[in-house]
């Protein structure tokens, strides 16, 4: 289906003005873990995102923003201004709510992972990626296998106040579609102050630097044809979607029927493990999407409850931590040991060692989410909730 009806209506899902910001005091104020929208500290940078898009996660064009910024731990200043948020056809927006009159650049939805990058004051001049994660594993690879092409309009573009972002695809970088080569595409250039997206300049540095942009499909006007071209792409099976973007850089995102299907977590959706999975992965809000309706909000409100469980689990741990501070290592260390056991235990040491708790409850469970005895282990110590909810049954 392409004219569905959206999974949360009525939501905001657009930008009617790109929010000017140049400092965390400017955004700072739609931190709340209660809607999903988290700061973490990653070493020397500050990294503002949401953890899971809840129906009042984005409320303000400010909240839209809070996909993935980047600021200076020190001086508070924004470093990297990434895609802000969009949506899936028909998880805020049908069709019919689209301003398609005006028309659409369709575009191949690549099937990697998005890199942003940027420079930062505590190491000048040293080109940096963050995934929507931030500073993660992932994001480190990925420059490590960037080409100088993409290294050198990286540069250009940071020099001219832009935040440049790619789609990394490659073997070792598979989602769901294989790719048989590492290729990076370059996706859109913002301005870091403004959020305007700088389109002129993404395509004079991609033929600069001969760096590729996104595949066209051409341009669509109206629903009518746009429905067409969606359902002539619906039937591919090399391509994860498609990508309508609009003048003013508002964009919907839409998959084809063969990703769905062979996607594991949406296929599988009834298991707890690849609800788990959906989690760890963080695509819940994709996810919900594609399951629409009642379904949807299900697995979103199961995975607020996973949320909320593991601030609580935190928050005690750190309470417990608290008057161990000032005691010499050893002292503390044994402290830790007689206070906590099991993965209680081991989230106490990696938040003395100054990680975020919910950082270390992910590394854990990514080993243990995949059987029943390590996923009984966390919901018996950190109290996560058990998926009961018989999802074949909604609609």
């Amino acid at each position: 289906m392409i004219l569905v009806q959206p999974l949360f209506p009525g939501a905001p899902a657009r930008m009617r003005r790109y929010p000017v910001i140049r400092h965390l005091d400017d955004i700072a104020h739609r931190v709340d873990p209660g809607r999903g929208v988290h700061l973490f500290t990653h070493g020397d940078v500050l990294v503002l995102r949401y953890l899971i898009a809840l129906p009042n996660t984005f409320e303000t064009e400010l909240d839209l923003e809070c996909r993935s910024l980047v600021f200076d731990r020190d001086s508070g200043d924004l470093l990297s201004r990434s895609l802000h948020k969009f949506f899936n056809l028909g998880e805020r927006e049908g069709l019919a709510d689209l301003p398609l009159e005006e028309g659409a650049d369709l575009s191949l939805k690549i099937d990697g992972t998005m890199l942003s990058a940027f420079t930062a004051p505590a190491r000048p001049g040293e080109l940096r990626f963050h995934t929507k994660g931030g500073m993660t594993a992932h994001a480190a690879r990925g420059l490590a296998l960037a080409p100088l092409s993409v290294v050198a309009l990286a540069h250009e573009a940071i020099s001219e106040g832009g935040t440049p972002t790619f789609e990394w695809t490659s073997p070792e970088n598979r989602v769901v579609i294989p790719y048989a080569e590492t290729e990076f595409r370059l996706l859109a250039i913002r301005d870091r102050v403004t959020g305007a997206y700088l389109k002129e300049m993404a395509d004079h540095l991609a033929r600069k630097h001969g760096v590729a942009r996104p595949g066209s499909l051409g341009r669509v006007t109206g629903i009518a044809e746009t429905t067409e071209a969606l359902t002539r792409l619906a039937e591919r099976t090399d391509i994860e979607g498609a990508v309508l973007t609009f003048p003013d850089g508002h964009r919907v995102k839409w998959k084809t029927r063969d990703y769905h299907a062979r996607h594991k977590v949406l296929a599988n959706i009834e298991h707890e493990r690849r609800v788990y999975q959906c989690w760890l992965e963080e695509i819940g809000d994709d996810t919900a999407a594609s399951l629409g309706g009642e379904r949807g909000r299900a697995l979103i409100g199961f995975l607020e409850e996973i949320e909320t469980a593991i601030a609580q689990a935190c928050n005690e741990i750190a309470a417990e931590l608290t008057p161990l501070t000032g005691l010499p290592p050893a002292d503390r260390a044994a402290k830790v040991r007689d206070r906590f056991a099991g993965v209680r235990q081991s989230v106490a040491f990696s938040m003395l060692k100054g990680h975020e708790g919910r950082d270390a409850v992910r590394r854990l469970a990514a080993g243990r989410i995949g059987s029943e005895e390590g996923r009984a282990s966390l919901k018996r110590e950190l109290g996560l909730p058990s998926w009961t909810i018989d999802i074949q049954a909604l609609r």
